[in-house]
């Protein structure tokens, strides 16, 4: 299995396949790659063959996907070191967070859950016109995960009421502009 001991490594492996992945995924909705546009992508070199860069693209997918779990791995620890600090002060903690049914579990499920009644979920005051100028493809994307969500906070429970009113959520980005 190939690993990568550094991210210049990984992003040297996926731009060597690049040309030809951007290729193979143009060409993704025929049934056929003309023998003559997959010789071109690859620079003319005839040696390589199909079974070559299977093996080539299955190798990078392990590489990514070794690395990415290296990386989860990390940042799972950083969440744990996040948790035991914000625990271990007294200071309340607000989560702010998309107006959206999976901000609002993120914040159940991995803060307030571990903090209680410190922790609270920023809703502003303009909530209701921001969700209903929100996204409904944001809502219904969420709505089979997260519609039927155990409240473990009842102060969001206006919030979850307004999202599913509207049937939709807000990003958060929506505040800079």
């Amino acid at each position: 299995m190939a690993t990568f001991r550094s991210i210049r490594e990984l992003t040297r492996a996926l731009q060597q396949g690049s040309k030809l992945l951007s290729n193979m995924f143009l060409q993704r909705k025929t049934v056929a790659v003309k023998y003559d546009d997959a010789l071109d992508t690859l620079d003319g070199d005839e040696d390589i063959n199909i079974s070559s860069v299977k093996m080539y693209i299955d190798k990078l997918n392990l590489g990514i996907s070794s690395y990415l779990a290296a990386e989860n791995n990390a940042r799972w620890d950083q969440y744990r070191d996040l948790i035991r600090w914000l625990q271990s002060i007294t200071n309340p903690y607000v989560h702010f967070g998309d107006l959206d049914l999976a901000d609002i579990a993120i914040y159940q499920h991995e803060y307030h859950r571990h903090l209680g009644a410190r922790a609270s979920f920023f809703v502003p005051d303009d909530y209701e016109h921001r969700i209903a100028n929100g996204s409904t493809e944001r809502y219904t994307s969420q709505l089979a995960q997260y519609g039927k969500m155990t409240l473990e906070d009842p102060r969001v429970q206006p919030l979850i009421d307004s999202i599913h009113r509207h049937h939709k959520g807000y990003d958060q980005e929506g505040y800079i502009l």
